[in-house]
């Protein structure tokens, strides 16, 4: 019961902590995550561990240490592919990492792990682990001063055989949606 009653306290207090990292409390933040990493061990890779050193990196990254940030969410994506995980959406804090490596000026690091972002995302045809290998695309495209507008958007939708739909309302809001077939979408990443 023990066990128990500290798992679901690491849990909720890593919860805690990312909601906390998210919104800018950095204090409460860090306090939350390194509670949740005690309860949860040195050799653990329990989902709390998992959200509590994610928080971290968080705040590494919004307060201006992306090279902490990279390192802490590298060390706990290594970690999680070396205990046998190789499903995207159980390292759901990849993009960060690559924004964070980005940041740091760690271009090839953040290219390898777009790149096992995309590699993953295509054999286990997984649009999520796309969707963020094409944000950390996005990011390396701007740290090199390539620019993307409407016109690029729609010239590389067309190409994929999507279609791409643009709403402007008065008085609020652009809504821009874009529809690609998932084959296309993993042959683009490559």
């Amino acid at each position: 019961m023990t066990g128990t009653l500290l798992s679901f306290s690491g849990m909720a207090l890593s919860v805690r902590a990312m909601v906390q990292a998210c919104t800018g409390r950095a204090d409460g933040a860090r306090v939350d995550a390194e509670r949740a990493l005690s309860l949860a061990g040195d050799r653990s890779v329990a989902l709390a561990r998992i959200h509590a050193t994610w928080a971290l990196g968080l705040i590494d990254l919004d307060q201006g240490r992306p090279g902490d940030a990279a390192d802490r969410l590298g060390a706990l994506r290594v970690r999680l592919v070396a205990a046998g995980v190789g499903e995207p959406a159980a390292i759901p804090f990849a993009a960060d990492e690559v924004e964070a490596l980005v940041a740091a000026g760690r271009v090839t690091d953040a290219v390898q792990v777009v790149e096992w972002l995309e590699e993953r995302g295509q054999a286990l045809d997984r649009a999520s682990a796309l969707a963020a290998a094409w944000r950390g695309r996005g990011l390396l495209a701007a740290a090199s001063g390539e620019h993307f507008g409407l016109r690029g958007i729609r010239e590389r939708v067309d190409k994929l055989g999507g279609a791409l739909s643009l709403d402007c309302r008065d008085g609020g809001g652009t809504r821009l949606a874009v529809q690609v077939p998932m084959r296309a979408a993993s042959v683009a990443a490559e």
